[in-house]
C-alpha cells in the first residue's frame, strides 16, 4: 500500500510541528516515510518517481516562502500526478491567491493539522483526489478552474482535554540536542509546549495558533516523564510565547514539577508582570532563565504596538528576578512603527541602566498576518505583495550586515540612513554592556577556561579558531552568560594595547574580510575601533554578491587603493602570513594589522589538531597488511630530511611542499625528523652544500635519509654573490649521496613528488645508485611504464599537514571552488600558454564552461591572486567549500593523481576528482568522493549535490574518514619504514 512521504525542510532546530503531525498519523494509522532534509536516510526522490507515494506533505512558516516555491516545483517534475499538501504559518498567514499561483500546489491545510490533516489522507487514500474535500474543514484546494477555494475554518483541538504531544521517534533528537534552540544554542535543552497561542495583541506578531490555549499541568508532565526518560539532555525549554497566563497556573505546574523526582533545570518565557514570590518559587523548581519580550524602552511606543506593559513594569520585572538570584534576559525591536531615534535610544538606555541582559535587538520586520503588515498594505509601502514577499529577509539583517541590499520595509519614523545607523550603535553599546559586564575572569586560552563574573565558578568555552570574539557560554553553577574577551587576558594583552593605540590615530579605516570577525566587529566595541572610520571592507573571494557590508562599500582587492586607506585591518582570514603577502604586493607593513594575535595561530591550531586513531584500524582490501617494524613505536627512527625550504629556493616564496613530510612524521610519532635545507644553507653560506650534508650525517647519524629532490637543472644564481653569474646546485651530488650511503650505511628514500616529465624520469634512473627505493606518490606516472627498475619504485599517497589541513566544521559559504593555476604568471603579467591541450588552458575552458551554465565557481591559485597561495591560504578555501573541483589531466594521455586531493578531503569539502585510474587505488569513488568526466557532467553533479546536501556531507564525511583512519601519517610512515632493509 502506498505511503504519505512526510518532509522536513533542512533547518537545524527542532522540528516541533512536524513532530506534533507524525503523532497524529500515528494515531490515525497512516503510514508514512519521513525525510529530514538535513539528516537524509532514504532515497526519497527514487520512490516518489516510482510511485511508492499517494501524497507529500511539508509546512513550516511564511519565511520559507522562497523554498517552497522551488521545493514543491522540483517535487511536481519527479512526480507530476502525486498531490502535494502544504501546512503550517505559511498558510494560516499568506495570501492563499499568491500560494497557490506560485507553487504548484494541490492542497493547503490552514491551522491546527491534527485533525484535518488525517481527514484528507484519506479522502486521497480512497482515490478521491478527483473530489473537492468539501466535507473536510481548515483545507485550501483547486477547483476545476485551478483557483484556490477555502472549505471552512478548521477546527481548533481542545488541548486541556485532548493531551497533544510531538513524537520524536523518527527525528535525529541527539543531533538538535547537541546544535541547540534559538537564544540557547549553548545549551543541550528539549522543547516542550505547555500550551498553544499567546495571549498578546501585539501588532508586529502573528501568534502561532493564534489565541492562547492552555494544556493541563498533567499532560505537560506526562510528557516531561516520557523526554526524560528516553533522551540525553540538560534542561528543559518552554517554547511557546508565553509558559502560562496566571499565578495559579504556575503554581500548579511548579508543585506538580517538584514532587516528580526529574530534576532537571527549566527556561520559560513570561510576561513582565509576575512577582517575587512566584519568580523565587520558579527558581526554588528548578528555573534557570526567564525569557520576555521587551521590545521597547518608551511607553508610547509600546502603547503604538499594543504591547500592554509600560516601562516601569519591565523595570520591577527584572528587578524581582535579581533580588531572587533567577537569570533573566529580554529581546528587543528597533525600528518599531513610527519609532524615533530618540525613542530607539531610550531602549537600550533602559537596558544598560537597569542592567537587563539581552542577547540583542532586531529590526522590525513587517511579516505577514500582523497588523503592521495589514496597514503597509493600506497605506501603499508594499505595492507588489508577491515582490516583497519573495525579497522579503527574514533573518537577523541587524547583525548580518545585509539592511542595506535587502528589500527592507521601514516603518519607523527616521529615515533609512538615520535608523541603519542608529540601530547600529545602539545595539553595539547594549552588546558591549553585555560583553564588559559578564566577561569572564582569569581566562585561559589553552585550556578555554575562564571564572563566571557573577558567581566565580570556573566556565568552559568551545573553540572557534577564527575569531576571538565569538566565544560565550553560560555559567554551570548560577546559569549567568559568560563572555570570554580574550584580547584582555594576559596572553594577548600587548596585542590589543597596540590595536588600540594604533586605530585611535586612524581615520580610513580598511577592514579585510566580510566574515565572522567584520561582522562581530559590529556587534561588541572591544579593540575600540571607531565604525564611523571604516571606509570599505574587502572581499577577497567575490562571495559577498552585496553593494554593503553594514554602513561601508565591500570593494574587491584590486579596487583598495582607490579608497585611500591609511590602514588595513585584516579581519577575516586563516592566512597567517597575509600581512606579508600584501607587503609583497607593495602595501606598506605600517598600514596592515591583523585582528588576532600573532599567537592565535599556533594556540588553535594545536587544539583542533585531530587525535591519532587506533593502531589496530582495518586497511580496505587494496592495501594487504603488514606489520610494523619492530623499532617503531618504542624506539622512534631519526629521520633526516634533505629538501628545499621555499619554493624555487627563493626566500620570498612560500615555504615548500618538504614540510608535509617533516611535519606529518612529528604527528605520527613514529620518529624524530632533522632536516637540511640545501637552498637556505647556500643563501647564507655561498657555497655547495655537499660537505656540510656529510658532517650533518655525521653528528646527526640518522636512521635513514630522505630526500625530496626538484625538478630542472636545481640551480641558482645569487644576486648578493661576489660573481652575480655563479651557479649553485640545489643538491648534493650523487656521488655524495653514494658516498653517505657507503662510508656512513645510512639508506637513502627518494620521494618522487610533482613530477611525470622525461627530463624527471631520467633524473630520478640516475638516483638508483643510491637510493633503497624510490618512493611515488601517485601509482600512475609514467615511471613505472618506462623504467626497467621496477623493484626499485615504491607507491604510495601524500602525507599530510595536520596542522594546517583540518576540519573545523566551520560553515561552507563557498559552493563550488577549485583552487590551482588556470595561467602562468610572470612578473604580475598574464602568460597564457596557447596550446589548447596545455593542463592551464584545459582547466580554464572547462571551468568557463561550468560558469556559463550557472555554477558559481570561485577559483583561486597561480594568476588569480596577486601573491602566491601559502599553504595555510588553501586549507582555508577547502574549509569553506561544500564542493571543490580537482583536475588529473596533466597532457595528452597522461592524467596524475596530485597531494591536493588529500589537502582537500583532510578540509571535509566534497571532493569532485577528474576520472582517472590512480584514484581508485586508495578511494571508492561515490562513497569517498565523486568522479566526473566532461564539463556537462561536472555540471549535472555539482547542481545535484548543493541541492541534495545531505548527500554531499555524508560523501565528504566518509572520504574525510578514510583519509584519518586509513591514510593517516601514522600508517603513511609505517609502510615508508617497511622500505628501509
Amino acid at each position: 500500500m502506498k505511503k504519505l512521504l512526510l518532509i522536513k525542510k533542512n533547518y537545524s532546530f527542532f522540528p516541533i510541528g512536524i513532530a506534533h503531525v507524525i503523532t497524529a498519523l500515528r494515531h490515525y494509522g497512516i503510514d508514512y516515510d519521513f525525510v529530514d532534509l538535513s539528516r537524509e536516510t532514504i532515497n526519497w526522490t527514487e520512490r516518489l518517481y516510482n510511485g511508492e507515494y499517494f501524497a507529500v506533505g511539508t509546512g513550516g512558516l511564511y519565511a520559507d516562502f522562497n523554498f517552497f516555491t522551488e521545493f514543491v516545483g522540483a517535487v511536481k517534475q519527479i512526480s507530476p500526478t502525486t498531490p502535494f499538501i502544504l501546512g503550517g504559518h505559511i498558510t494560516s498567514d499568506l495570501n492563499h491567491d499568491i500560494i497557490f499561483s506560485k507553487m504548484p500546489l494541490d492542497y493547503a491545510v490552514v491551522g491546527e493539522a491534527e485533525e484535518s490533516l488525517p481527514a484528507l489522507l484519506f479522502h486521497l487514500q480512497n482515490h478521491k483526489s478527483t473530489q473537492p474535500p468539501v466535507g473536510i474543514s481548515g483545507i485550501i484546494y483547486r477547483d476545476i478552474n485551478g483557483l484556490p477555494q477555502f472549505t471552512n475554518a478548521g477546527k481548533t483541538i481542545d488541548i486541556r482535554r485532548v493531551n497533544v504531544y510531538p513524537t520524536w521517534d523518527d527525528i535525529d533528537v541527539d543531533y538538535y540536542i547537541s546544535v541547540g534552540l534559538p537564544g540557547y544554542e549553548k545549551m543541550r535543552a528539549m522543547p516542550v509546549l505547555t500550551g498553544r497561542g499567546c495571549t498578546g495583541h501585539c501588532t508586529f506578531c502573528s501568534p502561532t495558533n493564534g489565541r492562547y490555549r492552555v494544556r493541563s499541568v498533567e499532560h505537560v508532565m506526562e510528557e516531561l516523564h516520557r523526554l526524560n526518560n528516553k533522551y540525553d539532555f540538560d534542561s528543559f525549554v518552554f517554547l511557546n510565547e508565553i509558559m502560562y497566563p496566571t499565578s495559579k497556573m504556575v503554581y500548579e505546574f511548579i508543585e506538580a514539577y517538584r514532587t516528580s523526582g526529574i530534576g532537571k533545570t527549566w527556561i520559560a518565557c513570561l510576561r513582565v508582570d509576575f512577582g517575587t514570590e512566584m519568580l523565587k518559587a520558579m527558581k526554588d523548581a528548578g528555573c534557570i532563565g526567564a525569557n520576555c519580550g521587551i521590545e521597547s524602552g518608551n511607553d508610547r511606543v509600546l502603547a503604538q504596538m499594543r504591547k500592554g506593559i509600560t516601562v516601569e513594569q519591565v523595570k520591577a520585572f527584572f528587578s524581582n528576578c535579581k533580588s531572587v538570584g533567577l537569570p533573566a534576559q529580554g529581546t528587543f525591536i528597533m525600528g518599531n512603527e513610527t519609532e524615533t531615534e530618540e525613542e530607539l535610544i531610550q531602549t537600550v538606555d533602559l537596558l544598560i541602566e537597569e542592567d537587563i541582559f539581552s542577547p540583542g535587538g532586531s529590526l522590525l520586520i513587517v511579516y505577514p498576518g500582523t497588523e503592521v503588515y495589514r496597514r503597509a498594505l493600506e497605506q501603499g509601502r508594499i505595492t507588489d505583495e508577491y515582490g516583497y514577499l519573495k525579497s522579503l529577509d527574514f533573518s537577523d539583517i541587524a547583525t548580518k550586515g545585509t539592511f542595506r541590499n535587502v528589500n527592507y520595509l521601514n516603518m519607523s519614523a527616521m529615515s533609512d540612513d538615520v535608523l541603519f545607523k542608529t540601530a547600529i550603535e545602539q545595539s553595539r553599546r547594549q552588546r558591549t554592556h553585555n560583553y564588559g559586564k559578564f566577561s569572564a575572569r582569569d581566562i585561559d586560552p589553552q585550556t578555554m577556561t575562564g571564572d563566571c563574573r557573577v558567581c566565580g565558578t570556573q566556565a568552559t568555552v568551545k573553540l572557534n579558531p577564527f575569531s576571538l570574539l565569538d566565544h560565550m557560554t553560560y555559567c554551570p553553577v548560577c546559569f549567568s552568560p559568560v563572555y570570554f574577551n580574550f584580547y584582555e587576558s594576559d596572553y594577548f594583552i600587548a596585542h590589543t594595547v597596540d590595536l588600540r593605540e594604533t586605530l585611535a590615530k586612524k581615520q580610513r579605516i580598511a577592514v579585510y574580510g566580510v566574515g565572522t570577525n567584520a561582522r562581530l566587529l559590529h556587534m561588541y566595541d572591544v579593540i575600540g575601533l571607531d565604525l564611523n572610520k571604516i571606509c570599505c571592507f574587502i572581499d577577497e573571494n567575490g562571495h559577498w554578491k552585496d553593494e554593503y557590508f553594514f554602513n561601508a562599500r565591500v570593494i574587491p582587492l584590486q579596487q583598495l587603493l582607490t579608497m585611500e586607506p591609511d590602514f588595513i585591518l585584516i579581519a577575516d582570514t586563516n592566512m597567517t602570513d597575509l600581512k606579508e603577502q600584501l607587503v609583497h604586493a607593495g602595501i606598506p607593513a605600517t598600514m596592515v594589522m591583523p585582528l588576532m594575535p600573532p599567537d592565535w595561530g599556533r594556540l588553535t591550531g594545536k587544539q583542533i589538531l585531530p587525535e591519532l586513531p587506533d593502531e589496530q584500524i582495518p586497511l580496505p582490501e587494496k592495501f594487504e597488511p603488514r606489520p610494523v617494524m619492530q623499532s617503531v613505536g618504542k624506539c622512534p627512527l631519526k629521520v633526516l630530511f634533505v629538501a628545499l625550504k621555499w619554493v624555487d629556493a627563493d626566500p620570498s616564496r612560500p615555504l615548500t611542499s618538504s614540510f608535509l613530510f617533516i611535519d606529518s612524521l612529528e604527528q605520527s610519532g613514529l620518529g624524530t625528523s632533522y632536516s637540511f635545507f640545501c637552498d637556505e644553507f647556500i643563501h647564507k653560506q655561498h657555497q655547495q652544500c655537499d660537505e656540510a650534508l656529510y658532517q650533518m650525517c655525521q653528528e646527526v647519524k640518522p636512521d635513514f635519509l630522505f630526500l625530496h629532490p626538484t625538478q630542472g637543472d636545481g640551480s641558482i644564481t645569487l644576486d648578493d654573490d661576489p660573481e652575480p653569474k655563479k651557479k649553485f646546485f640545489l643538491f648534493p651530488r650523487n656521488e655524495t649521496f653514494q658516498y653517505i650511503r657507503d662510508t656512513l650505511s645510512i639508506p637513502i628514500i627518494t620521494t618522487v613528488g610533482d613530477a611525470w616529465g622525461r627530463d624527471a624520469f631520467d633524473r630520478f634512473e640516475s638516483m638508483m645508485g643510491f637510493s633503497e627505493k624510490i618512493l611515488v606518490l601517485d601509482p600512475e606516472v609514467p615511471f613505472l611504464k618506462w623504467t626497467n627498475n621496477y623493484q626499485k619504485y615504491a607507491c604510495l599517497w601524500t602525507p599530510i599537514q595536520h596542522t594546517i589541513f583540518y576540519n573545523t566544521g566551520q560553515y561552507r559559504d563557498i559552493d563550488v571552488s577549485f583552487i590551482g593555476r588556470t595561467h602562468t604568471l610572470l612578473h604580475n603579467e598574464f602568460m597564457p600558454t596557447h596550446n589548447p591541450l596545455h593542463q592551464y588552458v584545459y582547466r580554464d575552458r572547462f571551468l568557463q564552461a561550468m560558469i556559463a551554465e550557472g555554477c558559481a565557481v570561485f577559483r583561486a591559485g597561480g594568476a588569480q591572486n596577486i601573491y602566491p597561495l601559502t599553504s595555510e591560504m588553501i586549507a582555508e578555501y577547502f574549509r569553506r567549500s561544500k564542493i571543490t573541483l580537482n583536475f588529473s589531466y596533466n597532457s595528452p594521455g597522461t592524467k596524475l593523481f596530485r597531494g591536493r586531493v588529500w589537502e582537500a578531503m583532510n578540509c571535509c569539502p566534497l571532493l569532485m576528482e577528474e576520472e582517472n585510474n590512480s584514484i581508485t587505488k586508495y578511494l571508492e569513488p561515490m562513497l569517498h568522493y565523486v568522479p566526473f568526466s566532461e564539463p556537462g557532467d561536472a555540471i549535472d553533479k555539482v547542481k545535484y549535490f548543493l541541492k541534495n546536501d545531505t548527500y554531499r556531507q555524508k560523501i565528504a564525511n566518509a572520504g574525510y574518514n578514510m583519509v584519518h583512519e586509513v591514510y593517516n601519517a601514522s600508517r603513511f610512515w609505517s609502510e615508508c619504514f617497511k622500505l628501509l632493509p
